[in-house]
């Protein structure tokens, strides 16, 4: 399973018009902590995701688009 947090936050947020500043207003989460997901690509907690997508108005799929490897022994 891989996460595509990183570029989604970063894409959201460039679509809501929206600094790492102003988003961190909006969802209550640091700037320090959002500028380390999209750039270092920090895995944030459950609850760090539901505040930014909350704060960005989309559902949890949108930011997380969870993509599930398909076993190769099926």
């Amino acid at each position: 399973m891989m996460l595509q947090v990183t570029y989604n936050l970063y894409k959201l947020r460039m679509r809501a018009g929206l600094t790492q500043q102003q988003l961190a207003n909006r969802s209550g989460v640091g700037r320090s902590t959002i500028s380390d997901i999209e750039v270092k690509g920090t895995h944030p907690t459950v609850y760090t995701i539901c505040l930014l997508a909350f704060a960005l108005n989309v559902k949890l799929d949108k930011l997380i688009n969870v993509r599930l490897k398909k076993d190769k022994k099926n």
